[in-house]
């Protein structure tokens, strides 16, 4: 998941941000994110606590998950991806184990499917796309996407509007 992140254009733009200000060209940065992937040790702090924290798979029988532009949703202890419409992952990374452990989950409650919106609404920066066009406006019609709207529409830079996110994923920017 840390590698999709990598091909977020949000984060991306954020550390290439972060480096202008340290002075750093951005041929600079793609060296070093290249060492940085190269490293065995690094890949491994990565991966290690996504592989041994709680999968939960939320499986639907019709289109439930509107996808948005950025698929990865992180918050601390809990990291949210649609696999597909009718998939939803759920990762808890407060919740540790010695062994891949996982669930499978036919339906979603609604607490958790508002959950889901919420973190997809705050995570877009350009598109949500749906097969179901009221679900689409109910989003629309949301506290959080007008949140979100006049965040986008007020943006000084990404790093800025990642600072959150970036924090909650420690990374290092």
């Amino acid at each position: 998941m840390y590698f999709h992140l990598l091909r977020s254009h949000a984060i991306l733009n954020a550390v290439l941000e972060s480096h202008a200000e340290q002075g750093l060209a951005k041929f600079e940065t793609f060296v070093t994110l290249k060492w940085t992937l190269s490293d065995t040790d690094f890949l491994y702090r990565t991966v290690e606590p996504l592989a041994l924290s709680y999968w939960r798979l939320y499986r639907t029988r019709e289109d439930t998950f509107p996808l948005g532009d950025s698929t990865i949703l992180v918050e601390r202890g809990s990291t949210m991806v649609a696999l597909s419409p009718r998939l939803l992952l759920e990762i808890s990374t407060n919740r540790r184990t010695s062994e891949y452990q996982w669930d499978l989950r036919n339906g979603i409650k609604p607490g958790k499917l508002a959950e889901y919106r919420k973190r997809t609404i705050a995570s877009s920066f350009r598109e949500v796309i749906f097969s179901d066009r009221p679900t689409l406006e109910f989003w629309r019609h949301t506290r959080e996407f007008e949140k979100r709207v006049a965040a986008l529409r007020d943006m000084s830079s990404y790093r800025a509007l990642m600072a959150e996110q970036l924090a909650i994923m420690k990374w290092p920017i």
